[in-house]
């Protein structure tokens, strides 16, 4: 059976709508997008995916100050330095300590003032990561020749631990070694400057080694007011010779962080989950809408292709990359069933990811797996076996006492050519709009409770 991506392909329209929104980008930004070549021939649609979805229609979180990391080379410091560098460029006036507290309950970064040094390119406004718009709308951008390059937030005073995370949505996979993505930064925090680029700064995290778009940490913030993103590094190999920062979300984890929320799964899980515009309401927006005090974390983590096994493979990698993440909620098996997994062999898989989330202090939660819209006799085995996997993931709940995640085969199935592009397997923006309330619904009732 053909993965996911090739069942995108198998469709024969994505070329010309990647070709024409191509050009339509070309025209408004000034510059070429060029797409993602796939490198292992399978189960991964690249770019051209994404530009399907905006014609319908990551994040280095940054390093917590407490225990090292060792994978991809981040580590965790307090150091404290006195920044003379260049001065930073935003129209205006320069902005005064003691911001007014975000109305965004706990996501303080939203809409506040960005400095960012001169070899900034960003497109959106001056301040473009603080916008909310994720993917090609807004974003911090720097030329790989003229790093080091910073932006840095102006949050005002109040918490004293922050959860900092950054997203590049220039590659679709969670880790690859080709996106636009810094490879080495640091993230520094101050209580004195007055515009991101004097006064004294406390160096909380260096990350060497990066490939995530995806990325959160938490650091200490107690008597400060700025928090700023230095990048030095991008990847070596990157699709164009940027590093390009969609967001820089702060969220303030004083009191715990039980409202913490990570999307783990396939290519279902990068469209559904990525907070495109015609994904809105999202699951977040959709927690802060029922609660004015909630605005979780939501981290988008898919891999194109990718199955339970090989999700199995990497869960440790993982969660050592995202240590401070309380709730996983899992999407896995469209790949599993395109490809007849034993469902025995699913079980046993995803019992491992359920394990492996729990014994690092985590709670795991599963969605059933969505229907398809496939035709004749290929649509008929898939669906029997998505069912057959479904009632796996019914008896972990049950068995591993679980919260019930939601029902995505019944709602899919529902309204298939509303939900669904016409490969019969992605979600189409309303379809992607729908998995995120299908998850506030099955998630709400935990995430008030640790609200209150």
């Amino acid at each position: 059976m053909a993965p996911v991506g090739e069942a995108l392909r198998q469709t024969g329209k994505d070329e010309t709508m990647r070709e024409w929104i191509g050009r339509l980008a070309e025209g408004l930004l000034g510059r070429p997008l060029v797409p993602r070549a796939r490198r292992d021939g399978g189960g991964f649609f690249s770019r051209q995916a994404r530009w399907v979805l905006a014609g319908a229609g990551a994040v280095v979180v940054l390093a917590a100050a407490l225990s090292a990391i060792h994978a991809h080379g981040e580590t965790r410091t307090a150091t404290t330095v006195a920044h003379s560098g260049k001065t930073g460029s935003v129209a205006g006036t320069h902005a005064q300590r003691g911001a007014p507290v975000s109305p965004f309950g706990p996501l303080v970064s939203r809409g506040k003032p960005v400095f960012c040094s001169p070899s900034d390119l960003s497109v959106g406004g001056k301040n473009a990561i603080t916008s909310g718009k994720y993917g090609d709308y807004s974003f911090w951008r720097a030329g790989v020749n003229d790093l080091p390059s910073w932006c840095a937030v102006h949050l005002g005073e109040g918490p004293s631990r922050l959860l900092v995370a950054w997203s590049s949505d220039y590659i679709f996979d969670y880790i690859a070694p080709d996106g636009m993505t810094p490879r080495d930064y640091t993230l520094s925090v101050s209580g004195d400057s007055t515009d991101g680029a004097n006064g004294h700064w406390q160096t909380a995290v260096t990350v060497a080694g990066n490939e995530t778009r995806v990325r959160e940490a938490v650091i200490p913030f107690a008597g400060m007011s700025w928090v700023k993103m230095t990048v030095t590094r991008g990847q070596a190999h990157a699709t164009q010779p940027y590093v390009t920062i969609d967001q820089i979300d702060c969220y303030d984890v004083s009191a715990g962080l039980n409202e913490t929320t990570l999307f783990s799964g396939d290519s279902i899980t990068v469209m559904a989950y990525n907070r495109f515009d015609g994904s809105h309401p999202t699951f977040d927006e959709l927690m802060h809408q029922m609660d004015p005090a909630l605005y979780p974390v939501m981290l988008d983590e898919g891999f194109g292709g990718w199955s339970s096994s090989g999700a199995a493979q990497q869960i440790s990698t993982w969660l050592a990359l995202n240590p401070d993440i309380h709730y996983w909620l899992l999407g896995w098996g469209t790949n599993d069933a395109l490809n007849m997994l034993n469902p025995a062999v699913f079980h046993d898989n995803m019992q491992y990811l359920i394990d492996a989330i729990k014994a690092a202090g985590h709670v795991p939660v599963l969605a059933r797996i969505p229907a398809m819209h496939l035709p004749g006799d290929r649509g008929a085995a898939t669906d029997a076996e998505i069912r057959a996997l479904n009632a796996q993931i019914d008896a972990l709940t049950q068995a591993n006492h679980l919260i019930s995640g939601p029902d995505l085969y019944t709602l899919v199935s529902q309204r298939p050519t509303t939900y669904l592009l016409d490969d019969g397997i992605h979600p189409a923006p309303a379809g992607a709009a729908a998995m995120n309330n299908a998850w506030y619904l099955a998630m709400r009732g935990a995430l008030k409770a640790s609200a209150t």
